[in-house]
């Protein structure tokens, strides 16, 4: 089986035609999308909220008999080391400029 000769100007057509058709113009949506975006991210937060909220008034004593305490020493310390990354970060970027 032997290769197949190829020609140099049909890739630069082909080359020179997907420039042509990268460049075309086409409408902005990314300002609708960034909105739809937040559209839905504040439906999911307004439905765990709603949830929270209705199982919170709904049940007469909260939190439910059984419930395991929860442990506030390692996400305490978790939050901490996330505050504190930022804070770095935010260093970082104020000495860069």
């Amino acid at each position: 089986m032997q290769g197949k000769i190829i020609d140099p100007e049909i890739i630069t057509l082909k080359h020179n035609n997907s420039e042509e058709a990268a460049h075309e113009e086409h409408p902005d949506l990314r300002m609708f999308g960034l909105i739809l975006f937040l559209i839905a991210e504040g439906m999911i937060f307004v439905g765990m909220f709603g949830a929270y909220l209705a199982f919170r008034f709904t049940i007469p004593i909260w939190p439910p008999i059984g419930t395991p305490e929860r442990e506030l020493l390692i996400p305490g310390i978790n939050t901490i080391i996330l505050v504190a990354s930022s804070l770095v970060i935010h260093n970082a970027d104020t000495a860069i400029k």
